[in-house]
This record gives structure tokens, sequence and C-alpha cells, in this order.
């Protein structure tokens, strides 16, 4: 386990809540549910000299490179990130760069490259909680995560993870999810399509119309796994329906469906992953695909679809 880190005299003001972590942050992380006061941080953000390359440096690709104790990475007209021993995140802005911006990275897939060297399980998901239990929605960028969870908690399900979730298996065996903290991030025209505009907040970034919904900010403790779907859309030759996967494709899959799998690859967790989704057989869960249309005015039905499948699997309870 990382040593917690030592904080300099107003290195932070904001302290948030994300995967089970306390994150003490100098920018302002809108939609991330604050920690409670007095909380002491497992991990740190702030602004810090960040280096061009990293001494023996293993590998990496065009815009990240790491070693065992570090990672750098740099996203262009935003910042340079160095991610420092499961424990912080210095950034370096860029001269065009808004807070804004640099905390869209920091807070989302910086934060989730940090859990990957910390040796956690983490997954591209969103999430809802039902009957006590997380169930997560994975997919490509774009594939609808957020737009079928806020379609969900539109129907009356408690939102419970937006953009990454981190699995663990507790001594017992048994997986658990915890939350990223974060509240649903949606496209201005999925917000319009939703009728969610009373809940639309800031802005993700100044120059893209993607906006973080207003959300309830009380914490949200890790819950065991319920179900994980992966979405696919109903295009020739794959056809509508909801598919179990077996051992071998769950694992596989899991692995495809973390959070920068190359990353996962790098920082050799293939181990891990494959415990997980051992673990989530074991306890009697499953991963399935979903494949469903992309139309908007075929949510409804997919949701029924989910909720018919739920009842099948013993997960249904009320909203």
């Amino acid at each position: 386990m990382p040593a917690k880190p030592t904080l300099s005299n107003g290195l932070a003001q904001h302290f948030y809540l994300s995967a089970g972590l306390v994150v003490a942050s100098d920018l302002l992380l809108p939609g991330h549910t604050p920690a409670p006061p007095g909380a002491v941080p497992d991990l740190v953000i702030a602004q810090g000299p960040v280096p061009d390359r990293i001494d023996g440096a293993h590998g990496g690709g065009p815009t990240w490179q790491y070693n065992d104790q570090q990672i750098v990475l740099e996203i262009p007209t935003v910042a340079r990130f160095l991610i420092s021993t499961g424990t912080t995140i210095h950034y370096a802005p860029d001269p065009t760069a808004t807070p804004a911006d640099i905390a869209a990275f920091a807070g989302g897939g910086v934060l989730g490259m940090l859990l990957h060297q910390r040796g956690m399980v983490v997954l591209h998901a969103s999430a809802i909680a039902l009957g006590g239990r997380a169930i997560l929605f994975t997919g490509a960028s774009g594939a609808g995560k957020s737009t079928l969870t806020a379609a969900l908690g539109k129907r009356g399900y408690c939102q419970f993870a937006d953009d990454h979730c981190a699995l663990s298996v507790d001594p017992a065996g048994r997986p658990w999810i915890a939350s990223d903290g974060a509240a649903p991030r949606l496209w201005a025209d999925t917000i319009d399509m939703l009728a969610l505009g009373a809940q639309q907040g800031a802005a993700l970034r100044p120059s893209i119309e993607k906006f973080h919904l207003t959300a309830p900010h009380a914490p949200r403790p890790p819950l065991p796994f319920g179900a994980l779907y992966i979405l696919a859309e109903d295009r020739p030759p794959h056809r509508a329906g909801i598919t179990q996967l077996s051992l071998p494709d769950t694992a596989k899959y899991l692995l495809a469906e973390a959070y920068r799998p190359a990353l996962a690859i790098a920082l050799d967790q293939q181990v891990a992953y494959f415990r997980a989704s051992a673990a989530i057989a074991q306890a009697g869960r499953h991963v399935y695909t979903l494949t469903r249309p992309r139309r908007f005015d075929a949510l409804p039905k997919v949701i029924d679809w989910l909720e018919a499948h739920w009842r099948d699997i013993a997960l249904a309870g009320p909203p």
C-alpha cells in the first residue's frame, strides 16, 4: 500500500472522494464528491515540475512513458503530467489551457492511470446501484455508457459512477466496486434529448459542449459487484440482446475494458484482472454483452430489457 502523501502548506484547497480514496487537489474538480472534513489524503493533485523524460523508462507510447515508480503523460494544448508512486499527480500547464481543461483530465484519465499504478483493477465504466449492488456498463469511448446510466437515473435508479470504477477482491474472495465519485457528464444534445436541462452544470471544458450534471454529493461507499454489461451496437451480423460471457471471455474482456488497457498490460496487471474475473464467477455474478440499437428512441426499450434481465438473475429491486 503506498504511503500517505505529505501536504505542503497551501498545496491543496479542495478534497474529494474517488475510488475509495481521499484526493487533495489544488484544482477545482467540478462534479466530484467532496470528502468529509478532516479526511486524510491518500493522493495529491498539484501543479509542479514535470520532466520531459523519466530515467529508466521501460516503454510507453507517443505521448507517455513509464518506469517502476513514475508515468509521464502529455496532453497536447492542456498539460504534461507526472504520476508518481501511486500518490502524486503533478501537472505543468500548457500556456493556452484553462484550469477546467486540466481538471477534466486530472480528475479523469490521469487519476485512472494513478489507480493502475497503485495496483488496482480499474474499469472504464459507468454504473448504477441496484439492490445494494453495483451494475456496470463498459464499452468504447462514445458507446453510450453515460447516456444509458443517465437515462436509468431519470427512470429513478441511483447513479453510482460516471467514468471509471475500481474493482477489488476482499479477503473472502468477494468482488467490490468503488465509485469514481463523479457526477454524469453529457453532451448538450443528450441533455436536451433526456430533458435534463434543469440539471445542467458547468462545462467540462470551455471549448466543448459537454457538461457536468448537478447531482447529490453524498459519499458513495463501495458496493458488491452485481453485473457488468459490455455495450455493443446491433449492426449485422450482431443481433440485439443480452448474452452471458464464459469465464475465459470474461477475463479477456475485463482487461480490454480497463482504463487504458495498454498501461495495465505494461504494468503486468494481467493476473490481477484474471483474479478479478474469477472472483466475479465464484460470487455467482457474471459479465454480459448488451447489444442494442443506438437510436435514442430505443432507450426505453433497452431499459425494459435490462429490468427483465435483472429479474431473471435475481437483481431486481426498486429504483
